[in-house]
Formats: structure tokens, sequence, C-alpha cells
């Protein structure tokens, strides 16, 4: 049996296999019969649920059982039989066309390359070579290529602890030759010049490609070019040393580097030359982790279909329940037309057409987030060499994990969405495909750009409520957690300072709920859009709770993400971390789809927030007249006149 290291690396594969039917795809004839068709239909049919019975059966006895690689698969042959469901379906209405068995095939040749890669026992190896005997004959009904050849993986030729230890011990050296390296441009010529400069990118973007090929190597996904990136950025630093007279110390230690790689290309079998022009490329090129920054439009040929996906995943619910959770799920599925994403080490802004720019750190911290029904969610952020994660959980009732890779050298993106609804035992997830339209992010995107203009000191700015100042103001629209409801509006007029006197400020309520018996307070989230001032102008508005008092002279408890402490114990302002909303709002994932956005940029983008709380209260209750300060923390351009 092959190693784990050996397994293909499937998330890769699913790349190509990201294929859903297209909608608006025509009938067209085949070369076939009808009823020829039909017949071959019937018997893959019966023919996938044994070759999924063999190979379920082979893989608790390999190597890969209870591993990423089997649930990998697992997923490959579910996506395989829901094509092979749907094209069945379509034929038997006869609408189906070769945009549907392409799909077919193309999700079969994942599972085609895992099948040649791997040695399994004898049942599943006959069972998989008789279904693709009958794929061959509908890539020949439908009159297109069974397309069984898929993209070049590397095979180590040495064991897994090998090609581990190899890879640390490449880091390590790596790592003792920047320091000597540095040592040495300081004593040198070169220090403070434009050379120095260059071979210090050399020498970073090295180390990301490294990393890089470490992260696919632990998750069982190198491809060629991954090895290549690394012997590619290896290339310009021997230039550049071959070039420069250094201290002994930073030549000594380039050349065990150099070993290095090529004991490395030699572990994973790629031809491997030091002056070979395929590996001289331009040394002013970015590095490999700025394939994830761009903008990017929706590949909609390509893809799960959001609308066959909600119905498969509510087929076996009730009859009375099915429609709402179909159509809850359509709308927490249906990919957003644009994406833009910005990449800068670990910090990441992510947009779209559905959701306002969020900025966040993808460190792989635990985050704990308020203002979900429930209490409290949890937001991980992560990135595994050049691809995205963010899982959030805890939402009650809104949980996803959407999941970032760039394909073809960042050109294309997958964007893989796992959604969780309490109607349903199992997870929904769909993967979309995206064509890079442009390597930088573009933060028009989003719908209501207009709405919500450039950040403050960007240019366009045009201050109308300076950050930091401290409004006094009544609420206007009566608030309890008896009955408001997320994204319900309120207004609140302002009483001072006088040159704001009369403005009215405009929000929406983001959570409200009452005490249970572990958290024994009631509490509601406010957050604030707009102010429209007294001739009339409106402006997008932002700012934190500082206070409340009721009619009656009640101070409550107010939590906010506004004012704490730095290290130099100066007062700062701070947006709130609640990145899981605000995501979720960017990728059509929280409840609600695209709806959600304004609620998730209020939580994740500063657009203002507060959490008022009653201790020991069962309710919560806020009656016109309730006096709340404000304090301002971020002002914008006008939006109408």
């Amino acid at each position: 049996m092959t190693r784990p290291s050996q397994i293909v690396a499937l998330a890769v594969m699913l790349t190509l296999a990201g294929v859903g039917a297209t909608a608006a795809a025509q009938p067209q004839p085949t070369r076939a019969s009808d009823q020829q068709v039909e017949d071959l239909l019937m018997r893959m049919d019966a023919d996938i649920d044994t070759f999924r019975s063999s190979l379920d059966r082979a893989i608790d006895r390999h190597p890969i059982n209870g591993t990423r690689a089997e649930d990998d698969i697992d997923r490959a042959v579910k996506n395989f039989t829901e094509a092979a469901d749907r094209l069945k379906d379509r034929a038997n209405d006869r609408q189906a066309g070769t945009a549907d068995a392409e799909d077919v095939l193309r999700r079969a040749s994942v599972i085609d390359a895992f099948m040649t890669a791997n040695t399994l026992d004898t049942a599943a190896e006959r069972n998989w070579q008789t279904l693709r005997a009958e794929l061959d004959q509908l890539a020949r009904a439908y009159g297109v290529s069974p397309g069984w050849t898929g993209p070049q993986y590397v095979k180590a030729r040495a064991s897994d602890k090998q090609v581990k230890d190899l890879l640390a011990r490449t880091r390590k050296d790596a790592d003792r030759f920047r320091k000597s390296l540095d040592k040495a441009l300081d004593r040198s010529r070169l220090d403070g010049s434009r050379e120095e400069d260059d071979i210090d990118r050399f020498v970073t973007d090295f180390a990301e490609t490294t990393d890089h090929l470490s992260d696919h190597f632990n998750r069982h996904q190198v491809v060629t070019s991954d090895v290549d990136e690394v012997l590619r950025r290896g290339v310009s630093i021997d230039r550049f040393m071959q070039r420069q007279q250094l201290a002994a110390a930073a030549e000594n230690d380039w050349l065990t580097v150099r070993r290095d790689l090529d004991q490395l290309a030699q572990a994973f079998n790629v031809p491997w030359n030091w002056n070979s022009p395929t590996y001289t490329s331009d040394e002013r090129s970015p590095g490999v982790y700025r394939r994830l920054t761009g903008t990017y439009q929706l590949d909609r040929g390509r893809g799960d279909d959001p609308r066959r996906a909600a119905e498969q995943a509510t087929r076996t619910l009730p009859s009375n329940q099915r429609q709402a959770v179909s159509q809850r799920l359509m709308e927490r599925l249906s990919a957003p037309e644009t994406l833009a994403i910005d990449r800068n080490d670990r910090t990441v802004t992510l947009a779209s057409s559905s959701g306002r720019p969020v900025t966040f750190e993808a460190d792989g911290t635990i985050r704990a987030e308020r203002g979900y029904p429930g209490g409290t969610a949890n937001t991980r952020a992560t990135l595994f060499g050049d691809q995205l994660m963010v899982t959030t959980t805890g939402t009650g009732g809104s949980d996803y994990q959407v999941t970032f890779e760039p394909l073809e050298d960042g050109r294309e993106l997958q964007v893989t969405r796992r959604i969780l609804d309490d109607s349903l035992r199992q997870p929904v997830t769909v993967q979309s495909v995206y064509r890079r339209s442009s390597a930088e992010a573009r933060w028009d995107v989003y719908s209501a750009a207009e709405r919500y203009p450039a950040p403050y000191g960007s240019p366009g700015f045009d201050a109308v409520v300076p950050d930091g100042t401290r409004l006094l103001a009544t609420l206007d629209t009566a608030l309890s957690t008896r009955t408001a409801q997320p994204e319900d509006r309120f207004t609140i007029t302002t009483r001072s300072p006088s040159q704001y006197e009369g403005a009215v400020i405009a929000g929406t309520v983001s959570s409200a709920n009452a005490s249970d018996r572990l958290s024994g307070r009631a509490e509601m989230t406010l957050n604030f859009e707009t102010i429209r001032m007294r001739d009339g102008r409106s402006y997008p508005f932002a700012g934190t709770l500082e206070t409340i008092r009721t009619p009656d002279g009640e101070t409550l408890h107010v939590e906010s993400g506004g004012m704490v402490e730095d290290d130099s114990q100066t007062a700062k302002t701070v947006e709130r971390s609640a990145i899981g909303a605000a995501v979720g709002a960017v990728v059509g994932a929280i409840s609600g789809g695209g709806k959600g956005a304004a609620i998730g940029a209020a939580i994740g983008a500063g657009g203002g927030a507060g959490t008022v709380i009653v201790q020991g209260r069962d309710q919560l209750d806020l009656d016109r007249g309730t006096e709340l300060t404000i304090l301002s923390t971020r002002a914008r351009r006008p939006t109408s006149r």
C-alpha cells in the first residue's frame, strides 16, 4: 500500500471537479439513442453503489483511514454521485446535454487520479474499472473527451519522515544562512544599497515558498509547482551569491542550503540543474503568497448549483419544513458575484458584492465574539500556505466554514463554503470558482459602496462628526428584548453638542437576548449607521455607546469595543472584533445571505456598536426618551443632499 504521503492531493484536484451543471445549457442530441443512454445510466447507478461499498471497505484497511485524505475521497465520491444523479434526472426529462456529461466526467477524474495513485484491494479496483468503462461509453455517447488526465502531482521517493525531516532541516539551515548573510551585508559595500534590498526580498520569498511547500506536504497536497517555486527562489539567491564576495560564514551557510535543495529535488523526483533556464525567473516578481490577492469574478459555468445543493440537503425533511429550510439554505449558499481579497502577511481584508470590507488577522487564534443569538460565538481565521480558512461556530443557526484557495498560480480562486443549519444533521458543502479580473483588490465591489464610502483619513474624506466627539442623545424608538429582532431599525435625536442638536442618528438592532439561567443577564446590541443633519444632508456615522440612562434615572451597564489602553497607557479607539458575522456577510454564509451584510459590516468593520446589559433581570426595556452617550469613532463624507 502507499504511504499517506503518496495520497493524491484531492483538495487540489477538486479544483478540476468544482464544476456544476449549467442551468442555461440546452439539451443536445447524443450519438446513442435515448433508450441506450437511459440503460447506460441505470447500469452506472447500480455500479456506483457497488463501487462505493467496496471503496469504503478498502479504505477501512488503508493507511488513510481516519485522515483528511479519507474525507477528501469521500467528498469526491459524493460529488460524483450527485452529478450522475443530475445527469440521469435531466436525461429522463430529455434535458441533458454535453455540459451535464462533462460535469460527471470531471468529477470522476478526481476519483480516477486517486485510484491510480493508491493501491487498494482487488474488489475496489475491479469495480472502479467497470465504472470507468461505462464512463468511457458515456463520453462517446455525448461526443466528449473522458478527460482522465489530471494535474501533475509529485510523489516523493523518500518516506514521510525523511521528507518531513528534510523540510525541517532546510528551514533551519535557511534561518542560519539569513543571520550570517545579514552580518556579512552589514560589513560589505552593499550595506544600505538596492542590492541589499533585493537579496533581502529573495531570502524572504524563499522562506515563504518553503513554508508553502511544508504546508502542502502536511496536507498531502504537493504539486510540481510547489517544489519548483522553492527551487526557483533558491536560484535567485544562488545567482546573487555568485556575483558577490561575502564573508566565509555566509558562503558556507549557503552551500549547506544548496545541498538541502539538491536533496529536496531528488526526494520529489524533480529534474534539477542549478543552471537550468527553467528556474531562471524575474527576480523582482512578487512572493508566492501574493497569489491570494486580487479581485475575482464568479464563473457561473463552473461550481456547484446552490439550488440543487439545497434541494438535496432537504429532501429527507418533513414536507411542511422543506420549503422554508431550502429557501434559507439557498440564501446562504448563493455565491457573491465579485470578491476582493488583499493579504499582507497574516493580515487579510475581504470584500464582495454582498458585503463591505472587513480586516482581520488570520493567525489561527480563536476569538470569542458577542452579538449573536444565544450569546457568544467563536471564530478562527487561519492561513495554510496560500489557503485561507475562516470558521465560525456557536452562532445559533448560522455556523459556517469558508475556504479560499488560489488556483492556476492565482489566475483563479476556488471558494468552498460549508454551511450548518439547525434543521439538518449534516453540513452542506458547495464550491464556487472565480476568475481573477485584477491583480489588485478593488474595494468598490460592494453594492452599497456609495452608502459606505472610503474610510476615515482616505482620499475623499470630509469630516462631519470628528473622531472622539461625545454626543448626548435620546431614543426615539422604544426597544425591548421581548420584541426586538435583528435588523430592527431605531433612531435617536442628538441634544448636544449644540452644532449637532436636532441631528437624527439611525441604526439597527444586531441582537436582543433575554436572560437565561447561565448568563443571568438580558442584553441588546445596537449598531449605528447614519446621521441626518438639520439641513437634511445624511452621512454615514460610527460610534460606540458609553452610557445609557433610562427616563426614571437608572444607569445601565454598557459593554462596548470603544476605548482601550495601549502599551503607552494612551486611550485609542479600536474596532469590534466580531469578524465571523462580517466575513459571513462577505461570502453570503450568514443567515439571510447578503441581507446580513449591514450587520456584519457594523460588527466587523467599525460601523459602531455597543451592548446594553442588565444583570439579574429577565428582560431589557429601553423606553422612548432613554438617554444615550455616544463616542464618535469614525466620520465619512456625505451620501445624499
